[in-house]
């Protein structure tokens, strides 16, 4: 069990790293991006969407997974709860103020605004549910500020689990 655990532990580091150096890439192509222009802007802006953005996804989807695996609900419970309350409202003020979102771009808000609002659940368990559903929004063409605002959201989020793993190692 300790050897998993050990293992779980190693991938978390390896991934933080990856993401970390494919976040960097995703921000000079998008230097890049903006400064260029006619054929030149649309190639790299396929390549990103080709060469950074599946496997960014992918690497958070799993982080998101794993970190959720290693938390202590019990521990974790007096802080999730008034995060859930903060994002509940963050999400919903952002769907007030945002109104040129696609419709599946509505729904995955709506989906993590319900997770975060189900009763008789506790407050680590929605934010457990909540956090995977976010690395899928990257796979939109997204504003800059509604990516800045999911960005926060699941930085939030995780920061609640990375909290638990960095005080008790398992």
């Amino acid at each position: 069990m300790d050897y998993t655990i050990s293992r779980k532990q190693q991938r978390l580091s390896y991934i933080e790293t990856e993401l970390t150096a494919l976040d960097k890439k995703k921000y000079r192509f998008r230097l890049e991006i903006n400064a260029s222009s006619g054929h030149e802007k649309i190639t790299l802006e396929q390549r990103l969407e080709d060469e950074i953005l599946p496997k960014l996804r992918q690497l958070d989807q799993e982080y998101s997974h794993l970190l959720a695996e290693f938390s202590d609900e019990t521990q974790l419970e007096p802080i999730a709860q008034p995060m859930v309350g903060e994002l509940i409202q963050e999400v919903e003020q952002f769907q007030q103020h945002q109104v040129s979102l696609t419709p599946e771009l509505s729904q995955t808000l709506q989906q993590i605004l319900t997770e975060l609002q189900t009763l008789n659940t506790s407050a680590t368990a929605k934010l457990k549910v909540a956090l995977p559903i976010i690395p899928g929004l990257a796979s939109y063409d997204l504003a800059v500020d509604t990516e800045m605002f999911f960005n926060r959201i699941r930085d939030k989020i995780q920061s609640v689990f990375r909290k638990d793993i960095n005080t008790n190692p398992q």
